[in-house]
């Protein structure tokens, strides 16, 4: 750090000059006094000097026109009593009279020097200076002790003067102190910046003002909010910005309040205030302003971002409610084949929680750490899927986006990605799943490149694959593929006994009492097809919750079935060895019963053919209709 020394006389300056001074500190020195001291601080600030070290009167000037810290070299008892020790060889009686008063250092003075002293009272000015000298030989004072203007004023007046002169020690002490101070402002400064850079990065608009609402301080988001109302850069008041009497009253009394609605230029501002307060006392206001508009951009943002968090799971293990057989079993292989990495596959009909199953498998396995991507892929359209699953190159294709584009399975990297509705993907899509299954590498559209890829891969389908690879629909080396962890999740209708459990988690769902779902209403609930199954009974609970107060959920429920026109036979509902089929003719109901133990066969002839008692062949015709 480089400090400055202004020295009031020539001893000096060659004194300071042969100091031994620490090597991260730099002097740079001059001889001045008065008026003259002002010139050498401008230069020595021009080049980079952080304080001034001077002393007396010529220390009090420059102490006035510099914005530097400027420390007082003062006289040290030591050095008075020197100059007072030269000067008794001069005459009988002394006269001491230094820039600051001298009273605290008399009676030290009287102690240790023979000879009468008479003593000034310091002085501001040279004019002080001199009528001081005056008085002093006036009272009989034959030499004169003080500074530089002192003993010229004293020669002028036919006396004689001895000047007094620092010593090393007290150049020393002020260094020490020069440097301690630029430590503590190179500190505050750096805090300040801090603080500065903090508000004007800020997207709020800020102000400070003082008690009566002066700015003192706009940050950036405040200059540019009030350039875009007003056409420039800086208001002079907050109340230029509402200049309403309410708003002004808050202002001048102080008052906290957030996120008050005002308008302004018909621009809907949301405005914070709170007082700054120091030592109990207030020092005036912190505004904080959002721009309504800008808020709901962001919040549309922050929607759509979290919307597209690949690691966002909603379920777990226990979000699959339920205690019957079926239930029971999902859960358990759900355990059983989380820690595995091998490709699992999910059948169930539409609404019975295959999505739940596959973010339950993700979350109980070693991945869980990674993005979880779930894609449906009936949802995309055909001739994209390829580019959304796998990606693209720069110029791949029209409209393709600059750069290119990675796909959901270099998003899912480290991580599972599910693959619902699996069985509505292209033969093209398919074959080029099988690749990345097989080599466990992608290729972007339109690139040559491959990148390696380690995800785990959970699909899903509603529909029966096996007939659509009899069909030539699905491939059936990627049926087997997928195939070799699988869940059967069975609809609703197969597992009537765990409706209330659900009724009740719905209920706390949508944060309505269970006990409008009386035992009778559960009753013919269980008697109910749900062919939307557990999907369609959690829609039918949000309509209770939503119109129970106006209509009995009972009478829902009745006018619900008659719409439907679903209703199942009266029987056991609570028994998993029933299949329930709804009326029609001996074709229609065979079908549906083939359809059903197929399904709840896993889609296994022999199994179906076994539990039927029938031949293979049977069955297999039998499906065929």
């Amino acid at each position: 750090m480089k400090i400055g020394i202004i020295a009031t006389y020539k001893d000096m300056m060659e004194g300071v000059q042969k100091l031994q001074i620490p090597s991260d500190i730099e002097l740079v020195v001059e001889e001045a006094v008065y008026s003259r001291a002002a010139d050498k601080v401008e230069s020595m600030e021009k080049l980079g000097v952080e304080a001034i070290i001077s002393r007396g009167a010529t220390c009090s000037y420059i102490e006035k026109r510099s914005s530097l810290p400027v420390i007082n070299c003062d006289y040290g008892i030591v050095d008075v009593l020197e100059a007072v020790k030269k000067a008794e060889k001069l005459g009988e009686c002394i006269g001491v009279l230094t820039y600051n008063s001298s009273r605290w250092m008399r009676s030290i003075l009287q102690a240790y020097s023979g000879k009468r002293l008479l003593f000034g009272d310091g002085y501001r000015t040279i004019r002080e200076n001199q009528e001081q000298v005056r008085r002093l030989r006036d009272a009989g004072a034959e030499v004169l002790v003080g500074g530089i203007p002192s003993v010229e004023a004293a020669k002028s007046c036919g006396m004689a003067g001895v000047q007094i002169e620092i010593c090393e020690a007290t150049i020393i002490q002020a260094i020490n102190e020069a440097r301690k101070i630029v430590n503590a402002v190179r500190k505050e400064r750096e805090e300040l910046e801090k603080i500065s850079q903090i508000i004007d990065k800020s997207n709020d608009a800020m102000i400070l003002t003082d008690n009566a609402g002066d700015i003192s301080i706009m940050n950036l988001m405040a200059r540019q909010l009030v350039n875009s109302l007003f056409g420039i850069n800086q208001l002079n008041s907050i109340l230029e910005l509402v200049p309403t009497l309410a708003f002004k009253e808050g202002v001048l009394r102080g008052i906290e309040s957030k996120e008050e609605i005002r308008t302004v230029k018909n621009k809907v501002l949301l405005i914070s205030q709170f007082p700054i307060v120091v030592d109990d006392e207030r020092r005036g206001m912190v505004f904080t302003i959002q721009d309504a508009n800008k808020l709901q951009a962001m919040e549309q943002i922050l929607r759509r971002h979290l919307h597209d968090i690949p690691n966002g799971l909603k379920y777990n293990v226990n979000s699959f409610i339920g205690m019957s057989p079926g239930a029971v079993e999902c859960r358990k292989k759900v355990e059983n084949y989380a820690p595995s990495g091998a490709t699992v596959i999910i059948f169930g009909e539409t609404g019975t929680g295959k999505e739940i199953l596959a973010q339950s498998i993700h979350a109980c396995s070693k991945r869980n750490g990674g993005p979880f991507v779930a894609v449906n892929c009936s949802a995309i359209e055909s001739s994209l899927l390829e580019s959304e699953l796998f990606g693209y190159s720069d110029g791949a294709f029209t409209g393709a986006k600059k750069g290119g584009k990675e796909g959901l399975f270099e998003i899912a990297h480290n991580g599972t990605i599910f693959l619902d509705e699996i069985g509505d993907i292209s033969q093209e899509a398919q074959a080029a799943l099988l690749r990345v299954i097989q080599e466990r590498e992608i290729r972007r559209v339109g690139s040559g490149k491959t990148i390696p890829v380690d995800v785990r891969i959970i699909a899903a389908t509603n529909r029966n694959l096996e007939r659509m690879i009899d069909e030539g629909k699905f491939r059936l080396d990627l049926y087997y593929r997928l195939k070799i962890l699988e869940i059967h999740v069975p609809p609703l209708r197969r597992r009537l006994e765990d409706i209330p459990l659900l009724v009740e988690h719905f209920c706390q769902q949508f944060h309505i009492d269970s006990s409008l779902f009386t035992p009778e209403l559960l009753r013919k609930m269980q008697h109910y097809y749900w062919k939307g199954n557990v999907r369609e009974l959690r829609n039918f609970v949000e309509k209770v919750s939503l119109l129970a107060n106006e209509v009995p959920a009972e009478y829902l429920f009745s006018e619900y079935v008659n719409a439907a026109e679903t209703w199942m036979p009266s029987i056991d509902a609570g028994r998993g060895d029933y299949l329930m089929v709804k009326k029609g003719t001996l074709q229609e109901m065979e079908r549906e019963i083939f359809k059903s133990m197929y399904e709840e066969y896993g889609f296994n002839k022999s199994k179906l053919a076994s539990a039927l008692d029938v031949s293979r062949v049977t069955v297999d015709s039998k499906l065929k209709k």
